[in-house]
């Protein structure tokens, strides 16, 4: 999936607002939602690639890269461990990535879970 490019609307609120879904998020799952239904919300979160934790590390890099080149930032002490900061939280963000592994398991277990009793996707489930 190609990177998003810069979008002028992009604005504090917005963000905000992606916060606000990950709160609701939280709410939900404590509603006992399936299993089936929690996974389809937890896959676009913890997916490798293109999840909510791989998008963040690649946003704290891009703050690091921007104060370690941005020429109004003066390259202070404070500045540069503001950067080693942000460089370091992608890296743990990044690190996380073993979120998305057991996904294919969970969805397995869901799938045999809804398999009709007889079918074959229920006998290989055994």
């Amino acid at each position: 999936m190609p990177y998003p490019t810069h979008d002028d609307s992009l604005t504090p609120e917005r963000i905000r607002q992606a916060d606000e879904s990950l709160t609701g998020l939280t709410a939900h799952r404590r509603t006992g939602p399936s299993l089936a239904e929690a996974l389809a919300l937890l896959t676009p979160l913890v997916d490798e690639y293109d999840g909510v934790l791989a998008r963040l590390s690649r946003a704290l890099r891009e703050v690091g890269r921007y104060l370690s080149q941005e020429t109004t930032v003066a390259q202070s002490d404070d500045a540069v461990e503001a950067w080693g900061n942000y460089s370091d939280a992608a890296a743990v963000l990044k690190e996380w990535n073993a979120l998305d592994w057991p996904l294919p398991i969970l969805q397995d277990i869901t799938r045999h879970q809804t398999a009709p009793a007889g079918d074959a996707t229920d006998a290989a489930c055994r």
